[in-house]
């Protein structure tokens, strides 16, 4: 029996959960608390232009702030389609602030220069959480599709691995990864434990495909084996399948050897299909029978093919002046009477 070392939180998950970590797990509340941090800093802004009362150059406040708006707009524009995500609020930031900077310097009264920068702010931070909430996405495809890569590469690795440790250390890291990608946010509790399941059925499936019928089906009636890994239900089909494949390679075998056997003896005649019919098992028998039918098929047809070879020879010497009392003793003898 085909046995592999076990690492207890790989071989011993069968179709549970991805276990949860000792120590809690902090969901992602960063958009959460951003937006509530903006709600806060709108508020004040808010109280404070009421203290400030009306803008001494409404017209000059309102073409700052036209601007303003615009940078943000072009700035985010550029950022929507750059996979380095990583630094887009740092980029944002430094972009928006140049043009915060830039816009104020338009606003000339001090009381309207001190309003706009504090609105201006704002528009910032209103910016950076859309921005932020961008990245997200971006980390989230990026993190997922790393997480593919990853399981593909250790599947086909652990399917070629050397032994039954690396091969188990291999998915020790596939879980591991599954488990930080959850943590990190890329997946929900019950996607990551779908991802896990679907990688080791998927690994089991092609490590059992890799196998001979009849290792196939000592692994799947086995224990402590990958096969393990399997529900009960695509256990016991893949193991019918098995037995299928194994039972008809070896009737193959059976056949084979028993249309060897009377050919050697009888040749491709019909007393050869005699002997095939009196085989007992029916799978051989019929298999047998087949190919000794085969074999008469091929011998007939290579038959006419000669005597046609021979009638055209004869043919050929007959219309080139030749007499057929005077045809090749070979050729006289081969044709057929209506030849």
């Amino acid at each position: 029996v085909h046995l592999m070392a076990r690492i207890p939180d790989v071989m011993s998950l069968g179709s549970s959960p991805v276990p949860r970590r000792a120590r809690g797990i902090v969901s992602d509340q960063s958009a959460e608390i951003s937006a509530n941090a903006l709600g806060q800093f709108a508020g004040s802004i808010g109280n404070i232009a009421q203290q400030f009362g009306e803008r001494e150059d409404k017209f000059a406040y309102a073409q700052a702030k036209s601007s303003l708006l615009q940078a943000d707009i072009a700035t985010r524009k550029e950022l929507e389609n750059d996979p380095d995500w990583r630094t887009y609020e740092t980029r944002y930031q430094a972009a928006m602030s140049k043009a915060l900077e830039s816009s104020a310097s338009s606003v000339r009264g001090n009381r309207d220069r001190a309003l706009f920068e504090m609105d201006g702010k704002m528009d910032l931070e209103r910016g950076l959480h859309e921005i932020r909430g961008k990245a997200k996405v971006k980390e989230i495809d990026w993190g997922r599709s790393t997480t593919d890569q990853t399981l593909e590469a250790n599947r086909s690795a652990a399917m070629n691995a050397p032994d039954d440790l690396t091969r188990q250390a291999l998915l020790g890291a596939s879980k591991e990864a599954i488990i930080g990608a959850k943590e990190k946010g890329y997946y929900s509790e019950q996607e990551a434990t779908n991802l896990f399941q679907g990688f080791r059925d998927s690994y089991a499936t092609g490590y059992l495909d890799m196998q001979t019928p009849a290792k196939r089906i000592e692994m799947l009636t086995g224990k402590n084996t990958v096969a393990d890994f399997l529900q009960p239900d695509v256990r016991a089909k893949i193991l019918e399948a098995a037995k299928k494949e194994d039972r008809d390679l070896n009737v193959r075998r059976e056949s084979q050897a028993q249309e060897d056997v009377i050919v050697a003896k009888y040749g491709a005649t019909p007393a050869a299909l005699t002997v095939a019919r009196g085989i007992k098992d029916p799978e051989v028998r019929d298999s047998t029978v087949n190919r000794i039918k085969v074999r008469q098929a091929e011998a007939k047809q290579a038959e006419a093919e000669y005597h046609d070879d021979l009638g055209e020879s004869a043919l050929s010497f007959l219309n080139g002046g030749g007499k057929y009392a005077d045809l090749p003793l070979k050729i006289k003898n081969g044709l057929k009477p209506s030849e």
